[in-house]
């Protein structure tokens, strides 16, 4: 679901996965087939802070840095 996307509301303000805020710039496999909605609020501008904090980066599958 992208309530209020629109050729001008292009940009994600907020995303909730299964009813929950979800800060992270991924989805895992489980969290999907599980069944859960994922739910983006778009917006005329970007928000610049969401998606930002450590925890939000994907993990890397190799080991090099």
């Amino acid at each position: 679901d992208a309530k209020d996307n629109s050729p001008e509301n292009r940009y994600i303000a907020s995303v909730k996965l299964g009813g929950r805020t979800w800060d992270r710039n991924y989805l895992k496999y489980g969290d999907l087939s599980a069944g859960a909605v994922i739910r983006f609020d778009m917006a005329a501008e970007p928000d610049m802070h969401r998606g930002t904090s450590g925890s939000a980066k994907p993990s890397s599958f190799s080991s090099a840095e």
